[in-house]
């Protein structure tokens, strides 16, 4: 519990101190090594559930490691296969499109930015996953993409939901 109010209140200070900032001095600001991919959804309040889901529930992952192990190299959606009308998008911190596809089992993203097919920097990046249309099923979320041991820092990705809990990169 003490490491999800940690890890909302790092959300909540993180968007405060992005948009109260507005003196503008030639000094860039420090980059804040944060992680908004295993905690609390920010976003639920605008997911959209319509969907009957009892063939199965679909469930993204929190986490991934696009290294080329075999463990959590994708960012995985549990049953997505199972509705084949989908789309997923993937937007970098900025809310610029590094992925979208239609039929994301055929086409899931393995960590690289789609319009110039070069590995993305490890952080943080948010989804959207649309099953039907909009006014069905609607995901928003985060999630955060590590491809070695120096990238996580001293995070634990232990509450994270992930694919494959052997990662030893999520230990």
């Amino acid at each position: 519990m003490k490491n999800r109010i940690a890890i909302l209140f790092t959300i909540i200070l993180s968007f405060f101190l992005t948009f109260s900032c507005t003196e503008s001095n030639d000094e860039p600001e420090p980059e804040l090594e944060t992680f908004l991919c295993c905690g609390e959804n920010p976003f639920s309040d605008s997911n959209i559930d319509n969907l009957d889901q009892t063939a199965g529930e679909i469930e993204a992952t929190g986490a991934f490691t696009p290294n080329g192990d075999g463990l959590n190299d994708t960012f995985a959606i549990q049953n997505i296969d199972l509705y084949t009308d989908n789309t997923v998008t993937i937007y970098d911190i900025d809310d610029n499109v590094v992925f979208e596809a239609n039929n994301y089992e055929s086409n899931p993203f393995l960590g690289l930015n789609q319009s110039s097919n070069s590995e993305l920097t490890f952080g943080t990046y948010k989804y959207k996953i649309v099953v039907e249309n909009e006014a069905t099923f609607v995901e928003f979320g985060y999630v955060c993409l590590i491809r070695d041991f120096s990238e996580s820092g001293d995070f634990s990705f232990a509450n994270c939901n992930v694919e494959d809990p052997n990662d030893p990169l999520l230990q």
